[in-house]
């Protein structure tokens, strides 16, 4: 008898910390993360890396920046062994049941340790399960706090943008503005001040119980100095910030007639494009990892994906390249959209406007 790679990474869930610690050191603590620099590449500045210490991913790591992620064997291979060859994976299974304290487990004691992993993972899991749904519960209570943007700080950063917020229709459907907000990633000073919040939406039009946080410099002009100034809460993979419905005037989930999908990274990309084509419909994915995990809908004809001026990063590079193949396999077309001067759509229209 011998135990699984998930036995293993059962039992080490609960040491997940102590192992983030030992193996990408430097880092510091934030929600369900330990944020540091990553230990796989040469890494200037710790939080692009993030492994999960909580949850039922607890061990597993995604490296953002170069848009890499694996589980615990993955990282113990790389960080120990330099790579997630065959040989490389086996020594860290190796590494982790000598670490365990079950490399040389007689059955009995295998069989112990096999179920009081699966009992502790029940527990933690139903833990994790209650802590969602209070997250969810959270994210609707902030954004239900907000007002519309109409005469707000959110709209004067909008209008510092080049954008004017009442000329995209529905725009408070989605997003509003909160005059203090504060701010949720740990391991940060203490702020709080004005923001724009928007929630996300799945596919059947269900809020997916997440949201989207803009901190505001005090005079809504420009972004508050925090690093990063945007951020997600509650999970949102494969949602969506609905930014315009088109010339269709529905939304997908309310059996909108074909047309096609602009895709952009984040809202202010997507708040640029509604403004500058409201016949169009706009989706921000909230993130460019998130963009490869939007759904399809009859209602969606074609992805027109809106891509930023990174091409000196090879990292945002192959994870645009990743999310465009992902969009493919609905079966519709999916065109990305290059940005022609400026970083990006709004870095664009402000070079235009200047």
């Amino acid at each position: 008898m011998s135990l699984s790679v998930g036995d293993l990474k059962a039992m080490a869930a609960p040491m997940a910390l102590d192992f983030a610690r030992e193996l990408a050191p430097g880092g510091h603590v934030s929600g369900t993360y330990y944020l540091t620099k990553s230990p796989l590449r040469a890494d200037r500045k710790a939080g692009s890396f993030a492994i999960w210490i909580k949850g039922p991913a607890a061990g597993a790591w995604k490296d953002f920046a170069a848009d890499e992620k694996g589980d615990l064997i993955d990282l113990i291979a790389e960080a120990r062994y330099g790579g997630r060859a065959r040989d490389q994976r086996g020594a860290a299974i190796k590494w982790l049941r000598h670490r365990l304290g079950v490399a040389s487990a007689s059955p009995k004691e295998l069989t112990i340790a096999r179920a009081r992993a699966k009992a502790a993972q029940r527990d933690r899991e139903a833990r994790e399960q209650q802590a969602r749904e209070a997250k969810s519960r959270r994210a609707f209570d902030l954004w239900l706090s907000g007002q519309p943007m109409g005469g707000t700080l959110g709209e004067a950063y909008l209008r510092a943008r080049g954008v004017e917020a009442g000329q995209i229709p529905n725009l408070s459907a989605t997003f509003r503005f909160v005059p203090r907000l504060d701010y949720w990633r740990g391991g940060c000073a203490p702020h709080s001040g004005p923001a724009i919040l928007g929630r996300y939406r799945r596919i059947d039009g269900r809020p997916a119980g997440s949201i989207h946080g803009t901190w505001l410099s005090a005079d809504g002009r420009d972004k508050a100095d925090l690093d990063p100034p945007k951020l997600s809460l509650g999970e949102y993979k494969g949602a969506f910030l609905p930014i315009c419905k088109g010339e269709t005037g529905a939304e997908v989930w309310e059996g909108a007639a074909p047309a096609p999908l602009v895709v952009t990274e984040g809202p202010e990309d997507a708040w640029t494009e509604a403004f500058a084509a409201p016949h169009l419909r706009v989706w921000a994915a909230g993130s460019l990892s998130n963009i490869g995990n939007l759904p399809w809908s009859p209602s969606i004809s074609a992805y027109l994906v809106v891509r930023q001026n990174d091409w000196d990063t090879p990292a945002a590079v192959r994870a645009f390249e990743r999310a465009i193949a992902a969009l493919e396999r609905h079966g519709v077309p999916v065109e990305p959209i290059g940005v022609g001067a400026g970083k990006d759509p709004n870095d664009q229209l402000r070079r235009r406007s200047a």
